[in-house]
């Protein structure tokens, strides 16, 4: 019984170290450390934005320092590395792996890191949405990213996470400010806005991700709408939702609770 044990939790721990191997392989073709940093920025960038706009600018360094702890690089990579861990096959990694660290995977990246860097500016981002309102629907680019988005379910779960998010931020403020959310009242607001939440995920992502895809051939777009209709492509597309939706209910959380401690500091 010793010996079968013994073998059992070293099979454990050699399948473990191998499925740790090829999500660092994932983690690497994904660029996910790129990615972590164009988000840690855009949340650096928000959280001034709630000061300024809940605060009238008084959260001062508390603030600050706050904000830039709740934005950790290490936690966020981590919590999305174990979302991939969890929530993918090793098969299915191994696919993804080989897709992403193809010449044209890793220019998949690229760009949508690199758009995702510009869009960060609000011109920017009105002119890529003027642009989409604008564009010939007939293009075959816009059929391919429709396809791609519908594929993906990308307005759906990006509405639902979105609320949730909202949902988790309110009630760090009321936790942050000691008084108890209504919690019925909060959801009935959120999810009587939704159709607004809908329209302006709508808009951003075909605006994003024509801006980011506009360089790929009709081919090469054809290549990524292929990959996320395959096995490997849904389980990594599911996977991320799963962890950037962990990740930013936890951090929304957060910074209402940093708000709304402020809120009361501000009353003292």
């Amino acid at each position: 019984m010793r010996f079968f044990y013994c073998f059992w939790v070293a099979l454990c721990f050699a399948t473990s170290a191998l499925a740790q191997n090829t999500v660092d392989d994932l983690s690497r073709a994904l660029r996910l450390k790129d990615v972590v940093s164009i988000l840690r920025d855009e949340g650096i960038q928000y959280g001034k934005t709630l000061n300024d706009e809940l605060l009238d600018g008084t959260g001062g360094a508390f603030v600050d320092q706050k904000v830039d702890e709740i934005y950790s690089s290490d936690r966020m990579e981590s919590v999305l590395r174990h979302a991939l861990a969890d929530s993918m096959t090793q098969k299915d990694i191994e696919e993804a792996v080989l897709f992403f660290e193809t010449p044209l995977g890793q220019t998949i990246i690229s760009l949508e890191n690199s758009a995702r860097r510009v869009y960060s500016d609000p011109t920017v981002e009105d002119i890529a949405k003027t642009q989409y309102q604008k564009m010939d629907r007939s293009k075959p680019l816009y059929g391919l990213i429709e396809e791609y988005i519908a594929t993906n379910d990308l307005i759906g779960q990006n509405v639902d996470s979105a609320i949730r998010a909202d949902y988790e931020f309110f009630r760090g403020i009321s936790q942050g400010q000691g008084v108890r959310q209504d919690d019925q009242a909060v959801l009935s607001d959120l999810w009587a806005q939704k159709d607004v939440t809908r329209q302006e995920t709508r808009d951003w992502l075909f605006g994003f991700l024509l801006l980011a895809f506009q360089p790929l051939s009709d081919r090469e777009m054809q290549e990524n709408l292929e990959f996320s209709k395959t096995d490997a492509g849904r389980a990594l597309n599911s996977a991320l939702f799963v962890g950037f939706e962990q990740m930013y209910n936890e951090i929304s959380f957060e910074l209402g609770l940093v708000i709304g401690r402020s809120m009361v500091a501000q009353d003292l």
